[in-house]
């Protein structure tokens, strides 16, 4: 029966095809490589820019990677390895990640968090809770949380929806909107963050350059254990079972902890002769990342080399050396459009907006500027995009607007509904500006009462304008 399931496990996983995605600083052999280290086969290369350390996210449809010191960040399609659009932001990211359901975006800049909904750019939220920079962002597997580390040492969990509501910082009671946990334990800056299986009962793992990782529970927020090296402790990941923890150091060595070990005390000092260690790197491990089976670990270093290792006998089985430093790496399985571009390319990518810069408010209503409208010539359709901006929702509750009652193409019943409109707004002009000169020796007069009066009547002109406009579109249906 033993043999019987291993037989079944091998053949599965032979059937899920992984591939790891590694990222270069100076971009030299490309900014994203994609490749099966099973096979040595590179499948992509995606051009253009580099990729800064703890920068690199991806998607369903794309890979994002920040620019070390700019405030950009290139998204290349999965399908193609030309760059597909920049995309600029409000300062330098010094940390990357995207949620795994390809909804949001978050960066942190210096010691804030931006979040942003990758299909319209809106941006939902800005946190700052960090008082330095930010250099780790990490989401749990079911993105119900995100977890930041900076190094002022502070490892921070916030709850995503308390963060994308409306897109405002303040709750109800006007306080800022607070994070879930605070955890203070480490002294130095924090270098790497892990996220385990098991959605809001998943266990963390973060690194420092105070030489300790520490294991958390995110149900309880609790500390479970903590582990003492004796140099700066710069990436860690587990296997997907959580029984192996695998530490690379500063100096080059990686470190094979198993967590079933029967240890005393929440803290754990780690000497070379306590556990399976091997001189991996001649210079700092930058990234660690376990297959699906666990059976395999990639290793990245500063000195450009990427290592395959067998994590039983810890033999190396295949080895790359890039011409610049290795940044970021990770093991994926392999996306449908790197495997097969020419399919993926039938298929139309999903929208992805440039990131705006002002929060987004679901409740904002825009009016109609008069004074743009007097002095251009408006189509019907841009009328239409002019007036349902910030209105869609109410009108959308009221059953009014639906995608196919909207005309299909130019027509000379489009061209006379256009002069209507066109004709009711500049009546609204006049009477509006005939009341302004009407009322322009008076303000100087003008009480609070008289203002409110004035306002209520601008509104209900527009309010009529909209309302015509709405119905002339869809009388015909």
């Amino acid at each position: 029966a033993v043999a019987d399931t291993a037989q079944i496990m091998a053949t599965s996983s032979s059937e899920v095809q992984e591939i790891a995605f590694i990222t270069e600083s100076n971009g030299q052999s490309g900014c994203v490589l994609a490749w099966n280290f099973q096979s040595g086969v590179q499948y992509k290369s995606y051009k253009s820019g580099c990729c800064a350390k703890h920068g690199f996210a991806i998607t369903n449809h794309y890979v994002l990677a920040a620019q070390p010191g700019q405030a950009l960040v290139h998204v290349w399609s999965l399908s193609k390895e030309q760059l597909h659009i920049k995309i600029a932001c409000p300062g330098k990211i010094t940390a990357l990640a995207c949620s795994y359901d390809s909804l949001y975006c978050i960066a942190a800049i210096q010691e804030k968090i931006y979040i942003w909904q990758l299909s319209t750019g809106n941006l939902l939220s800005v946190l700052s809770r960090h008082y330095q920079t930010i250099r780790c962002i990490r989401f749990v597997d079911d993105c119900s949380h995100f977890i930041t580390g900076g190094d002022d040492g502070l490892v921070i969990v916030w709850r995503l929806a308390d963060l994308i509501d409306v897109g405002h910082q303040l709750d109800g009671s006007n306080r800022l909107k607070s994070p879930r946990y605070i955890w203070s334990n480490h002294s130095l800056p924090i270098t790497s963050i892990y996220t385990g299986l098991g959605g809001h009962q998943c266990h963390i793992v973060t690194a420092s350059k105070d030489q300790t990782c520490k294991v958390w529970n995110l149900a309880d927020g609790q500390l479970l254990c903590s582990f003492v090296f004796n140099s700066i402790v710069s990436s860690v990941t587990m296997d997907s079972i959580e029984a192996n923890m695998y530490v690379g150091t500063s100096k080059g060595k990686i470190y094979r902890i198993d967590l079933y070990s029967s240890f005393t005390g929440i803290e754990q000092h780690i000497d070379d002769d306590q556990c399976q260690v091997i001189d991996g790197h001649s210079d700092t491990v930058n990234g660690l990342s376990t297959s699906m089976d666990g059976n395999l670990l990639l290793s990245a270093a500063e000195d450009g080399s990427v290592k395959l290792w067998h994590t039983s006998s810890f033999q190396c089985l295949k080895m790359n050396q890039f011409k610049g430093p290795v940044t970021n790496l990770f093991f994926s399985i392999a996306p449908h459009a790197v495997i097969k571009p020419k399919d993926s390319n039938k298929q139309c990518l999903p929208p992805l907006k440039p990131f705006k810069r002002y929060l987004y408010d679901a409740n904002a209503t825009v009016d109609v500027n008069m004074s743009t409208i007097q002095g251009m010539k408006l189509s019907a359709q841009d009328s239409v995009d002019v007036l349902l901006n910030g209105n869609y929702r109410q009108f959308q509750s009221e059953n009014f607007l639906h995608a196919k009652d909207f005309p299909s193409g130019p027509s000379l019943e489009n061209d006379k509904l256009e002069r209507q409109i066109i004709d009711k707004a500049m009546e609204a002009i006049n009477r509006q500006h005939e009341d302004d000169k009407s009322n322009i020796n008076e303000e100087t007069t003008t009480n609070p009462l008289q203002l409110k009066e004035e306002i209520s009547k601008l509104r209900h002109i527009n309010k009529n304008f909209y309302l015509y406009a709405i119905n002339k579109l869809f009388e015909r249906n």
